[in-house]
């Protein structure tokens, strides 16, 4: 799980649209896309209804989002444990 796909995640959820959060995010569409699909995998659920041009949060989305403040906290401490300083 990226940052990256977290901040697009928020964006597409924020503006109900993919199209629009690549705009915003200076990204193609085909890549929020890519990013959304991968973060369902990883997650094992879908994160969006996508009807025609609508876009909208399942209720796994809405959960997730409820826990996006909780994991934005731990994963920088998860690779600062991981991380290795070169000297």
């Amino acid at each position: 799980m990226e940052f990256r796909e977290l901040s697009t995640f928020l964006q597409v959820a924020k503006l109900q649209s993919f199209s629009k959060a690549a705009k915003v995010l200076g990204y193609s569409q085909a890549a929020v896309t890519i990013q959304i699909k991968q973060l369902e995998q990883e997650l094992g659920v879908h994160l969006f209804d996508r009807i025609g041009k609508q876009t909208s949060l399942t209720h796994q989305g809405s959960v997730f989002m409820t826990m996006l403040p909780l994991l934005c906290g731990i994963l920088p401490r998860q690779r600062m444990l991981y991380h290795t300083p070169r000297n």
